[in-house]
């Protein structure tokens, strides 16, 4: 019984596991206000906002490639993508700048 217990364990700790999966994950940056990460991706056109809390990952602002290295200034997270550096509303993901 407490091997089948143990099995029963891993299983769902393995699934759950694999739920929210991170493919070439390249650049983060925390959010403390938000209480989360960036993620940039090489070869994706998110950027994605991951809760450690509650495991969720979501998209949070488009770009036109992976970006390579993110800060956040204020209320504005910046990222490099493709030759250019775009900022994006911490609160909407909206983009707000673009050079």
């Amino acid at each position: 019984m407490k091997l089948f217990s143990t099995l029963a364990a891993i299983a769902v700790c393995s699934v759950s596991l694999t739920a929210q999966v991170f493919n070439a994950p390249e650049s983060v940056e925390y959010d403390p206000a938000g209480q989360r990460w960036f993620v940039g991706q090489n070869g994706g056109n998110v950027i994605h906002s991951y809760a450690p809390g509650s495991g969720t990952l979501t998209a949070f602002a488009s770009v036109s490639s992976g970006p390579h290295g993110m800060e956040i200034m204020g209320t504005t997270l910046y990222a490099c993508d493709v030759g250019s550096i775009k900022g994006f509303d911490l609160a909407t993901g909206s983009q707000v700048f673009s050079l």
